[in-house]
């Protein structure tokens, strides 16, 4: 970002201005200074570490596969803020934004990744040690985002208008952000989640896929079922701590608010429009709002 001063460089009001254009952040130039190599076209392979940049949004129609894949550890993409896009492969697609397999040390940051079955998918137990942070998830078919690894982080990302899918297999669920190994969860915002099943519609806003993990401080609303479908708004699967979540539902049937299916603890969390607020879980203190009660009414 430039600053262009437009008065005699002595004035005490240019002297100001420029000590305040000093302490804004030069976006422009904050990570391409530091970048190892660009990302120019997709689909992309990055085999090598550093840090890769995008300077320009990218499109492709891709429909399996990854658009971007890291082929390498010790991988940071910083996007600076321009689109990752799958849109024209349309609603059967399997690709994925951006995708690693057994690697350590992968970041992912200010992106804005739209049209993709999983936007970003770090998979693999033998990683870990990821981040995916600051970035948007607008748009994906299935699911926002899944990483795997023991010592990850996915931190203050936007999760919006996620799933429906046509591929086979994937029309059914959609869900936000998934977790397996020991990875935290922490200040995302997750909205809207259908199914293209009408019949079988699931929806799931974060599952923590293993013990000693921290999912906290996330807003989760708009989550949808359709036919014998559920709707779950965090799924803590082992001795996952939770705190200080915001979830929110419309009163569907068969929808539960936080489902443990072990040892796991909340606190401090709102939970409300559910038909269940919480099930199995461990209450450490939390408000939780009842389903209305159902008139009944007056008899003839």
């Amino acid at each position: 970002m430039t600053c262009r001063l437009p008065l005699p460089a002595t004035s005490l009001l240019a002297t100001t201005l420029a000590l305040a254009c000093a302490s804004l952040p030069a976006w422009a130039a904050r990570s391409y200074d530091n970048c190892t190599g660009f990302i120019e076209s997709l689909p992309a392979t990055l085999s090598t570490p550093g840090n890769w940049c995008m300077r320009k949004d990218l499109g492709t129609a891709v429909g399996s596969g990854n658009a971007i894949t890291v082929a390498a550890d010790d991988v940071v993409i910083d996007c600076n803020d321009f689109k990752l896009g799958g849109m024209s492969a349309g609603a059967a697609t399997t690709a994925q934004g951006i995708g690693a397999w057994d690697r350590r040390n992968i970041t992912v940051r200010n992106c804005n990744i739209r049209g993709f079955a999983t936007g970003v998918a770090l998979l693999g137990t033998q990683g870990g040690a990821h981040v995916v942070e600051d970035s948007r998830f607008d748009g994906n078919t299935s699911m926002g985002l899944r990483v795997e690894g023991d010592a990850s982080i996915i931190r203050r990302n936007v999760v919006v208008r996620t799933g429906g899918s046509q591929a086979p297999n994937k029309a059914s669920f959609a869900s936000g952000i998934e977790t397996y190994g020991r990875v935290d969860v922490l200040g995302n915002t997750l909205r809207g989640l259908v199914t293209s099943d009408p019949y079988h519609g699931y929806t799931m806003g974060i599952f923590a896929g293993t013990d000693v993990s921290t999912v906290a401080d996330n807003h989760i609303s708009g989550l949808t079922s359709r036919g014998d479908g559920y709707a779950i708004g965090i799924f803590a699967q082992g001795s996952v701590l939770m705190r200080r979540n915001v979830v929110s539902g419309a009163w569907l049937p068969q929808s539960t608010g936080v489902y443990c299916d072990s040892d796991a603890r909340i606190r401090g969390s709102v939970i409300t429009g559910f038909q269940t607020a919480l099930i199995n879980c461990r209450d450490d203190g939390n408000t939780l709002v009842e389903p209305p009660p159902v008139e009944t009414p007056p008899s003839p």
